[in-house]
């Protein structure tokens, strides 16, 4: 068994069997939402599919160069601008079951730290009253609190999504928080 006292806050709610499955739900959301990101990536970035495309013609075969001159013209199609914004409107709202679940992450994250910062200052409050010293908050209690504060700031700007990007990238995601950095690996 882990003595959980010892651990930092951020790796305290990973042993969290709820964290982990949250953690694992908003995982298949993203990558749902990256999936379509990828997909539709050109159509919703023309000009900078153009400029990659035409760099590429350079580097291909004849037989390839022909394809990409018909995408560039696609893409180069004054409709396109307009496919570009409807999907980026899709992209918005194929993200927002993602902000769902990653809301549902860190509030009850917060609630369990809540719960670790009260553990921490009851057992704060025991020592130094047994020991007839004034009560005073220890690196425990400090650590709980900066982790409370640094997951209700990112909490706060999904939970207000016109403060956010209009397409967050999942890479940028608050799973970099729960040290997420790959969000296919394991799911």
């Amino acid at each position: 068994m882990t003595n959980t006292a010892t651990l930092s806050p951020k790796s305290r709610l990973l042993l969290e069997p709820a964290i982990r499955a949250k953690i694992k739900d908003t995982k298949r959301a993203l990558v749902a939402f990256e999936v379509f990101l990828i997909e539709n990536e050109d159509a919703m970035y023309p000009a900078q599919a153009i400029a990659r495309m035409s760099q590429q013609i350079t580097l291909v075969d004849a037989k390839c160069i022909a394809g990409l001159v018909q995408s560039i013209q696609a893409l180069s199609h004054p409709g396109a601008l307009n496919v570009a914004q409807v999907l980026k409107n899709q992209a918005a709202v194929q993200f927002e079951p993602c902000r769902a679940k990653l809301i549902e992450l860190m509030d009850a994250s917060v609630g369990l730290l809540r719960g670790y910062r009260a553990d921490a200052q009851k057992e704060e409050a025991d020592f130094f009253t047994r020991n007839g010293l004034p009560v005073e908050a220890t690196s425990v209690s400090k650590r709980v609190n900066g982790s409370i504060s640094e997951l209700e700031l990112i909490l706060n700007e999904y939970r207000n999504p016109g403060s956010a990007s209009p397409l967050p990238s999942p890479e940028g995601t608050p799973l970099t928080w729960f040290n997420v950095t790959d969000i296919a690996e394991a799911i």
